[in-house]
C-alpha cells in the first residue's frame, strides 16, 4: 500500500499541506467529541430506561469538548514536525495520538493508569482522533502522504 505509508512520507508533504487543510482536519477530529458523547449519553439513556438521562449528560459534553482541545492542538503540531522531517505516516499519526493522550491524561488531568490495562485504555483514546486527523489531511492531498 503505497499510498498508505505507515511511517515515511515526501519530504515535501508539509509545503503541500495549506492552512485549510489543517482547519478542516482538525475540526473533522474535534467533531468526535460530541457525536461520542452524545452517542454515550443515548446510550446511558437507553440503559436506564429513561430517556430524561440523556439531557442530564449533555452539560458534560461542553466540559468534555474544553478537554479535548489541548490534547488535539498537541497532537497537530506533532503532526506537523514530523511532517517536516518527512515521517507523517499513518504508524506515526496513531502512535502520537496515543501518546499524547497518556502525556495529557497524566500530567495536565492528574490521572495516572493503576496498571498496564488501564494505561493500555487511556492510549486507546486518542486513536480516534489522530485517525481521523490523518485520514482527513490525507483525502485532501494524497500527494503529500504518497512515497
Amino acid at each position: 500500500m503505497r499510498s498508505w505509508p505507515p511511517n515515511k512520507t515526501p519530504n515535501e508533504a508539509r509545503k503541500l499541506l495549506q492552512t485549510r487543510h489543517w482547519a478542516f482536519a482538525f475540526s473533522a477530529a474535534f467533531a468526535i467529541v460530541p457525536l461520542c458523547g452524545l452517542l454515550l449519553a443515548i446510550a446511558i439513556g437507553l440503559s436506564l430506561g429513561e430517556i430524561r438521562s440523556v439531557f442530564a449528560v449533555l452539560p458534560m459534553l461542553y466540559l468534555v469538548v474544553i478537554l479535548s482541545l489541548p490534547p488535539l492542538l498537541l497532537g497537530g503540531v506533532i503532526l506537523e514536525v514530523a511532517l517536516r522531517l518527512g515521517h507523517g505516516g499513518w504508524a506515526i499519526a496513531l502512535l502520537t495520538g496515543a501518546l499524547v493522550a497518556l502525556v495529557y491524561f497524566r500530567l495536565l488531568l492528574g490521572i495516572s493508569p493503576r496498571n498496564i490495562s488501564h494505561g493500555i485504555l487511556i492510549a486507546v483514546l486518542g486513536l480516534p482522533y489522530a485517525g481521523v486527523f490523518w485520514l482527513t489531511l490525507r483525502n485532501q492531498v494524497p500527494k503529500a502522504f504518497t512515497r
